[in-house]
């Protein structure tokens, strides 16, 4: 199946449906504008084996909403840059997804081992990629996966993953092994090389229990529509926490506890961990925990699921979530807007990428 990936921060890709221009913006710089890639035309600085002729990187939705240079594919040498054994060359590997061709990816070989770029696969796949000190971390509104740079040391989804190979930095980017990426990602995809190709399929699994093709408008039937007030007397606790950091701008990976900014799910994990409750780090686990809740029973502190248009995933998986506040409102943390209350029942973008909702018990 052809996935049409969703995600939380990143921008929503070529033939995204569904797109609210008020939340997604995308910046694509062209020919001779901005940093292009080796070999593209006019000024800037050049990245190494960037993306087609002059293509400019992709502004990322940044922190409260100010848009921030993606770091990916060959930004300048590493300091721990380590020379490679054997064959140096890069070369650009075809990528196959779900049968469909998708963009080259650079590849080279280290041991007798394939080795490809870690920024440029899940750039692919669509993914939000930050090169940051001494990881590299990717996800859609929250990270997802997690490698440490010239270790063996990675996460998927919060749970610690030990490579075969570790990564190592080669002219700028983080390398790979096949197997390793496997070990990292086989939970979602099956991962392996075939005739020299990078062959990705997307397994298909219904793991958070939604049913699907609920209407989150269905909330309003019988409820007012204005913005429900909050008062000690009423709200819930959860919610309350929440609602003291309206206006904390949005920080894709923001620390566990950190309260100065957030992204999507440390805002609800860090509201229900405030009163006792605990929830895991990511939207897609916490999605996994509690009981399904249908649209029309939906309660405040229940937790509601989206996913994040794009390429390459399917319309069940989550990429996105926010707490119910109650009259069809949600309290939730996005790229451009950070932590904000939205009216989700009367926004067609939210209606059509709502999936689910769970409530947690304490």
């Amino acid at each position: 199946m052809v996935m049409t990936l969703v995600g939380c921060g990143n921008d929503l890709g070529q033939g995204q449906r569904n797109q609210d221009p008020s939340i997604q913006q995308q910046n694509q710089q062209g020919r001779g504008q901005g940093q292009q890639g080796q070999g593209g035309q006019g000024q800037g600085q050049q990245g190494q084996q960037g993306r087609g002729q002059g293509q400019g990187q992709q502004d990322q939705q940044g922190k409260g909403g100010q848009g921030q240079g993606q770091k990916g594919r060959g930004q300048g040498q590493d300091e721990n840059e380590q020379q490679v054994e054997g064959n140096n060359d890069l070369d650009q590997l075809d990528v196959v997804i779900d049968d469909s061709a998708a963009e080259e990816v650079e590849s080279l070989t280290k041991n007798n081992l394939r080795y490809v770029s870690f920024e440029s696969v899940l750039d692919t796949l669509n993914f939000e990629v930050r090169r940051r000190e001494n990881d590299v971390v990717a996800g859609y509104t929250d990270i997802i996966y997690r490698v440490e740079k010239n270790s063996n040391q990675a996460e998927a989804e919060g749970e610690a993953v030990i490579l075969p190979e570790p990564v190592f930095n080669h002219q700028g980017l983080t390398f790979i092994s096949v197997t390793s990426l496997q070990a990292l990602m086989g939970d979602e995809y099956d991962i392996s090389e075939a005739e020299n190709q990078l062959v990705i399929t997307t397994l298909s699994e219904d793991e958070f229990g939604f049913p699907g093709n609920e209407d989150f408008s269905d909330v309003l039937e019988n409820e007012e529509e204005d913005e429900p007030v909050l008062s000690r007397s009423d709200a819930n606790d959860v919610v309350r926490t929440a609602y003291k950091y309206r206006g904390k701008p949005y920080d894709f990976g923001a620390k566990t506890g950190n309260t100065s900014e957030f992204d999507c799910s440390s805002l609800t994990q860090y509201a229900f961990g405030a009163n006792g409750i605990y929830i895991p780090r990511t939207s897609r686990q916490q999605a996994k925990q509690g009981r399904y809740v249908p649209v029309s029973e939906l309660k405040r502190g229940d937790l509601v699921f989206f996913n994040w248009p794009g390429r390459y995933s399917s319309d069940n998986i989550v990429g996105h979530v926010g707490i119910y506040v109650g009259k069809g409102y949600i309290i939730h943390a996005t790229p451009n807007r950070g932590v904000h209350v939205l009216n989700a029942a009367k926004s067609s973008y939210w209606r059509k990428t709502y999936l689910g909702a769970k409530r947690i018990s304490s």
